[in-house]
């Protein structure tokens, strides 16, 4: 006696054919992610690049920042010794 899957009929064809329909949509969607993998690949080297002079950005913004900082109290203390030299021509 044969199983129900293993009887020749509409359903087992219809089966086979939706296995079929599968399989080349899976090797499609397959060889769009090779595609989409090669150029992550080239992209790659870019984007690592680019990170390794974003390091570079950020330490230099972090050492002017630095400097504008010092800039300003340096303005602040040059601003306070003008108004008492002003102070003392007003008189």
């Amino acid at each position: 006696m044969s199983s129900p899957g293993n009887t020749p009929g509409p359903t087992n064809h219809r089966g086979e054919i939706l296995l079929e329909k599968l399989l080349g949509e899976f090797k499609t969607f397959g060889e769009g992610l090779w595609f989409v993998r090669r150029r992550i690949e080239r992209m790659e080297p870019k984007v690592n690049r680019m990170a390794d002079d974003m390091a570079i950005i950020k330490l230099a913004i972090r050492r002017h920042m630095k400097d504008i900082g010092q800039l300003k109290r340096h303005a602040k203390k040059t601003d306070r010794r003008l108004a008492i030299v002003e102070a003392k021509f007003n008189r």
